[in-house]
């Protein structure tokens, strides 16, 4: 054994046995612990509970940022998703890849995080969206492995791989019939205001009959009535095309 104790190997040492362990940094102020050290390293000068807190979220985002960038490369991935609401309602994303050089598996956690609302299929479907979208993984999925909640099971029911482009979720808003919300495809809601702006767009009487309910509206909240006027139609009939 060497003679000479280095503290920041130390630290180092001790950070990442509570990391892996996923042991509470709190643990390392713990009385119990500081006279166990004591007998085993008293010259080691164990971290605080903030610092263990700022030293754990230095190395997370160092990580994250190395993860990023190495998915950057990667051209095709598979990842899971899971979440278990005992004590605290957790979830889970892991991704998955084959290294292109050496063929052989490799894995990184995607998320891991607490949800603070209830486990719904919108809830569940915007929290996958956002995770992939964030490690620029979204057109790179082949498949994704979860359990087969109801769920999960609604959640995904629209990322499938029968469109060319990505699929998301309608942001998050209450609904006044007190009804689901439901999961729609980007791919299929442009081509839906598309079909609309042009049938509008053809119909001179059809702009006219929005503009008088636009106006109807906002007489009836006595607020300003914004119309739609000849420049608007000529960028939406741009847009349209």
């Amino acid at each position: 054994m060497s003679r000479y104790f280095i503290q920041d190997k130390g630290r180092q040492a001790w950070v990442k046995w509570f990391t892996i362990l996923c042991i509470a940094p709190s643990i390392s102020a713990h009385p119990a612990t500081l006279e166990m050290m004591n007998v085993f390293r008293p010259e080691f000068n164990l971290p605080s509970h903030t610092a263990m807190n700022n030293t754990i979220d230095d190395q997370a985002r160092k990580t994250k940022k190395e993860l990023m960038s190495i998915l950057k490369e990667v051209r095709y991935v598979a990842t899971t998703a899971d979440s278990w609401s005992a004590n605290h309602r957790i979830m889970g994303c892991t991704v998955h890849w084959i290294d292109a050089e050496t063929l052989s598996r490799k894995h990184g956690t995607l998320s891991f995080k607490e949800l603070m609302s209830k486990q719904t299929k919108l809830l569940l479907a915007n929290e996958i969206y956002k995770i992939n979208s964030e490690f620029g993984i979204t057109r790179k999925i082949v498949a994704t492995t979860t359990d087969n909640g109801a769920n999960y099971c609604a959640a995904f029911a629209h990322f499938g791989d029968n469109q060319d482009d990505p699929l998301a979720v309608v942001p998050e808003h209450e609904d006044p019939d007190g009804g689901d919300i439901a999961i729609v495809s980007v791919h299929n809601l442009l081509e839906e205001v598309i079909v609309l702006l042009e049938t509008v767009l053809k119909d001179p009487e059809t702009m006219v009959a929005i503009n008088d309910a636009i106006k109807s509206e906002a007489a009836g909240k006595r607020a300003a009535a914004p119309a739609f006027t000849e420049d608007d139609k000529e960028i939406l009939q741009e847009y349209a095309r």
